[in-house]
């Protein structure tokens, strides 16, 4: 059996993100000055507010893999946007998520956590920017099986949320809500953003939801 690994990550956004966003454009029917300033100003709010998450603008700052006991059985703190946390990362996933099959691609659900997919986007997208400022250093690794497995079938990897909660479900059962509703407390780490909480909280509901 694959093993299985619980992921936490810490985003923060790249201090000079707005390096790689495109110019802000108002809605096409707004002709008066002061509603083109107000719609400005709430895309520039939202793409402040995104810039922490999404890949090319946000950066790994913190990884935390946990296996199916629960311990620690990855780390890596202290990333910078220059030296983000995806190079370690990426170089411990592609020796151990693994099917032990001919193919060597992840198996079903070998890689657990929040916005899962998303996050292993924002890892790519780190080693790009980094090896493209290596000048001639070490180069790191993309292991093209952790990623192709993502565009073809995304069994591999599990968002616990949204693997417990139909999509048409989700307007009104929040991850808060399913916590409530399964008898597990939102720890106040996990709210700020501790990427071990995170991993923890993923592993107590696949546990909790039989996954």
């Amino acid at each position: 059996m694959a093993k299985r690994y619980f992921l936490g990550v810490r985003k923060q956004a790249r201090p000079n993100y707005l390096e790689f966003c495109t110019e802000l454009q108002p809605a096409s029917n707004l002709v008066n000055p002061e509603p083109i300033r107000k719609d400005l100003e709430k895309k520039e709010y939202k793409r402040r507010e995104q810039a922490s998450v999404v890949p090319y603008h946000s950066y790994l700052a913190e990884v935390v893999l946990l296996d199916e006991a629960g311990e620690q059985a990855f780390a890596a703190r202290g990333g910078t946007a220059k030296c983000s946390a995806a190079g370690p990362l990426l170089s411990f996933l592609s020796m151990n998520l693994d099917s032990g099959d001919e193919t060597d691609s992840p198996a079903v659900g070998t890689l657990i956590g929040f916005a899962v997919h998303e996050n292993l986007a924002v890892a790519r997208a780190d080693a790009m920017y980094e090896n493209a400022r290596s000048q001639g250093g070490e180069q790191i690794c993309i292991p093209p099986e952790l990623f192709i497995r993502t565009l073809h079938d995304s069994s591999a990897y599990i968002d616990p949320y949204t693997a417990l909660v139909p999509h048409d479900l989700r307007v009104t059962i929040d991850l808060p809500g399913l916590c409530h509703f399964l008898g597990i407390e939102i720890t106040t780490d996990f709210s700020a953003g501790d990427a071990a909480a995170s991993a923890m909280l993923a592993r107590r509901l696949v546990l909790a939801g039989g996954l």
